[in-house]
């Protein structure tokens, strides 16, 4: 696993956080498997269209998780060395997620 500099704030793993599209109000309900940074916004899995973050705000208790973000291996990151933008937010700390 990718070693990831000290990161500030609450930031552990297992932080179940809900996104609110801001266009068909689909809620989409997200899991921390693993220590670090999450974007504000992620793509609403029904319409495609910007959800927004809670800021780990559990506000529909009933749901549960859909997608989970984690760290990458190594193997992972090197898959996606052409894009410098995505590296730089792993090896900052960032999160990728994929479907549960």
């Amino acid at each position: 696993m990718l070693q990831i500099p000290d990161l500030k704030g609450e930031v552990e793993e297992n932080r179940i956080n809900t996104y609110v599209c801001k266009s068909c109000k689909h809620l989409t309900k997200t899991i921390d498997v693993n220590k670090g940074v999450t974007p504000f916004l992620n793509d609403c899995v029904k319409c495609g269209e910007k959800a927004t973050s809670t800021f780990y705000t559990n506000i529909e208790p009933r749901l549960k998780p859909i997608q989970e973000w984690y760290r990458p291996t190594l193997e992972e990151c090197y898959k996606y060395r052409k894009n410098e933008p995505l590296l730089e937010h792993i090896f900052q700390g960032g999160l990728l997620n994929r479907n549960l």
